[in-house]
């Protein structure tokens, strides 16, 4: 795999049991416990690292605190005990860490070193996706506004820096003049590189670093319809702007899930030049109204040289849409995405091909925000041979997660079901690499490029 700019791109894959029934993967759920997450499970960058690199030093624990922290690990240990779908655990002796580590969190001194050895605990597991988050990290993050209110902002932290991939249409923030490119320094009182900095000291170990940071600041941009998001912001030249942003109802589609709280379909279908498909979906919701959008399309597309499927910043949804988008695109019965798997059965995600199907070249676009479902269906159809996937590591988020507070104030992440792919390799803590990796440039956004889209277009041609 050669990892490349959008300056340019190069090819270096040639592309030659039932299906999930209306289970909701929560991928929201996963996308937003990815932003809790810390670094790791060890001691690799924790909070103590920060303050020792300037820091004012912790101070030393009260016998009282010292029990809540034993109890904060107990809960750990015992969540992981009831909840792993390896009830092995990958052949590690899991009552034998409860009395190792138990002992290390007593004798801790300070919130930090209590917090590294419970890491060290979960680390025994050898997994990527268990997480401990400092309790002011914690608070930071899920701290402030919690509303639906849209601003039309898309950003990616891109070298440090809360960059703007993409404008909205017809949002305030395409009426205010802003564009792909220009950095947000800060967002109410939030200012975004420090943020960014100390973040990514928490995540210094992680494979999907970029993703975890990309939805950390997403968040910052939170608010109630109707209130105004006051930010600052520099354009190319450095120019810098103080604007307020009207935050109004999501574009797309209103979609309601059980008792989650809604969410926006945005699907767009049109014809690209060259005679291509084209069609970006943000979420896996409301199968009713979304299905019939993308059957719809596909139906127009049927004599199209070419179809782009863009996911990019797709954060999941309904898991069993991924095998029935994937239809229109197989011919041979009895192909699956992949299963998931959790202590007690094993779903396959059957595809099931549809009677007039599209099987010309077909170009997946994904990014460090394309997670849970659309990393089935991306994935899946890569190990299939049936798609060639374009743009950045995706979020890496494929499983069933959750998050709890402990008694201590720290959050903890933790999944109980797993996800392997067609060709039995596991996103979850890697992400998806794309056959094509085209990664975000901020001279390339400022240019009004969109390079990955490019790069899927030209293959596209050069397929014929």
């Amino acid at each position: 795999m050669k990892r490349i700019n959008s300056d340019g791109c190069r090819c270096t894959r040639q592309c030659g049991d039932s299906i999930i029934k209306n289970v909701l993967f929560p991928a929201a759920t996963v996308v937003l416990m990815l932003a809790f997450a810390a670094s790791g499970c060890s001691s690799s960058a924790s909070k103590q690292s920060v303050q020792e690199s300037g820091k004012k030093s912790e101070p030393a624990l009260s016998e009282s605190e010292r029990r809540i922290n034993v109890e904060s690990f107990e809960n750990v240990w015992q969540v992981v005990n009831d909840t792993h779908w390896d009830q092995e655990f990958g052949g590690v002796d899991w009552a034998e860490v409860r009395k190792t580590h138990k002992s290390l969190v007593a004798a801790a001194s300070t919130q930090a070193e209590a917090r590294k050895f419970i890491r060290q605990a979960l680390g025994e597991l050898g997994e990527s996706h268990f997480y401990v988050i400092p309790a002011e990290l914690y608070d930071d993050m899920t701290g402030g506004p919690r509303g639906r209110g849209d601003c039309g902002l898309r950003l990616r932290v891109i070298d440090g820096r809360a960059v703007v991939v993409k404008v909205i249409p017809g949002s305030s923030a395409e009426e205010a003049g802003i564009q792909p490119g220009w950095e947000v320094l800060a967002s109410r009182d939030n200012q975004l590189r420090p943020f960014i900095e100390e973040l990514s000291i928490e995540y210094a170990d992680s494979r999907t670093i970029t993703s975890k940071l990309s939805i950390a600041v997403r968040g910052k941009l939170r608010g109630e319809v109707g209130d105004e998001l006051p930010l600052r912001l520099i354009d190319g030249e450095e120019k810098e702007y103080e604007l307020k942003l009207r935050l109004t109802e999501p574009s797309g589609h209103k979609a309601v899930f059980s008792n989650l709280p809604p969410a926006w379909v945005d699907i767009t279908a049109k014809r690209l030049e060259g005679d291509l498909g084209y069609i970006s979906l943000n979420t896996f919701l409301d199968p009713t109204f979304t299905m019939g959008e993308f059957n719809k399309a596909m139906t127009q597309f049927h004599d199209c040289s070419g179809v782009v499927l863009d996911l990019r910043g797709n954060g999941g949804g309904i898991a069993g849409m991924a095998p029935g988008i994937a239809g229109w695109f197989m011919k041979e019965k009895g192909q699956r995405l992949g299963k998931m798997i959790t202590r007690d059965s094993h779903v396959n995600l059957i595809v099931r091909p549809r009677s007039k199907g599209y099987y010309g070249p077909l170009a997946i676009l994904i990014d460090g925000l394309s997670a849970s479902t659309s990393e089935f269906l991306a994935a899946g159809l890569q190990d299939l041979g049936r798609a060639l996937v374009f743009g950045s590591r995706s979020a890496g988020a494929a499983l069933v997660a959750n998050m709890i507070r402990l008694p201590n104030g720290d959050g903890f992440e933790y999944a109980f079901a797993d996800y392997e792919s067609t060709g039995g390799s596991r996103i979850e803590g890697n992400g998806i690499t794309p056959d094509v990796e085209i990664v975000y440039v901020r001279t390339s956004l400022l240019a009004g490029e969109d390079a990955a889209l490019t790069a899927a277009i030209d293959w596209i041609n050069e397929s014929h």
